[in-house]
């Protein structure tokens, strides 16, 4: 009797186990499919990204009521694409004058496209696309989902590392670059960049003010060849 009631023992735990094994892996299972369906092909991506392009779709249609301040029909139309905390910081003085600024169009998925984050309810994909100047730029936009559904939460611009000889035309140096030039080539105290600016064809402009003494600040410009660096001239403009 004694060896019977074991045995009906041993039976029921070893049947509790393999109970909860199988329960563990149908949930290691659900879970797994759940993950699965999550993952978005790289199709869907590109579709969730160039929703995107609605900003400037709808800015060029409401034009011209958001001219005479009247915004509310465009931001209204932006809610099914664009999340509430973005439409909620656009700056809107950029939709009441003409578009002239990069806005997300076009993308060329191949020149560059990778996913640089994805789960279940964010994704973030960095992509190629021509700027208004011509220049190539790489964009980064980052969705997610609200309300179950997929919208642009934000997107921001860059320069590749490697520049074209077309992009060099267009690049300018950075303001700590053209400190450095006007130390060198420049006399005086005090030394402070007012602006720098692109010239005709493949040069640019130095715009600096030169402080000589309690008295007197000179205005002076450099014109440069934005390629090779060469200083071509060297203005005063005012003094």
């Amino acid at each position: 009797m004694i060896e019977r009631l074991t045995a009906l023992l041993i039976c029921a735990c070893l049947l509790g186990a393999c109970t909860s094994e199988t329960e563990e892996k149908e949930s290691t299972n659900i879970n797994v499919s759940e993950m699965e369906h999550s993952i978005l092909t790289d199709d869907e991506v590109k579709e969730i990204a160039e929703r995107s392009y609605q900003l400037l779709q709808l800015a060029n249609k409401y034009a011209e009521q958001n001219q005479g301040l009247n915004t509310k029909p465009f931001l209204q139309e932006l809610q099914p694409y664009f999340t509430k905390d973005f439409i909620k910081n656009l700056e809107i003085s950029l939709f009441t004058v003409p578009i002239g600024g990069d806005f997300p169009a076009d993308f060329n998925y191949k020149q560059h496209f990778v996913i640089k984050q994805q789960t279940s309810d964010r994704v973030t994909v960095e992509t190629a696309q021509a700027s208004y100047l011509n220049t190539a730029l790489f964009i980064t936009v980052e969705a997610k989902k609200e309300n179950g559904n997929w919208k642009i939460d934000n997107y921001h611009y860059e320069k590749p590392a490697n520049f074209t000889d077309k992009d060099k035309q267009h690049t300018l140096i950075t303001k700590e670059t053209a400190e450095i030039i006007v130390k060198e080539y420049l006399h005086g105290d005090e030394k402070e960049i007012d602006s720098i600016t692109a010239g005709k064809g493949n040069t640019y402009y130095i715009n600096a003010f030169v402080k000589m003494n309690t008295r007197q600040k000179i205005g002076t410009s450099i014109k440069m060849d934005s390629t090779s660096g060469e200083i071509q001239s060297l203005m005063q403009v005012n003094s």
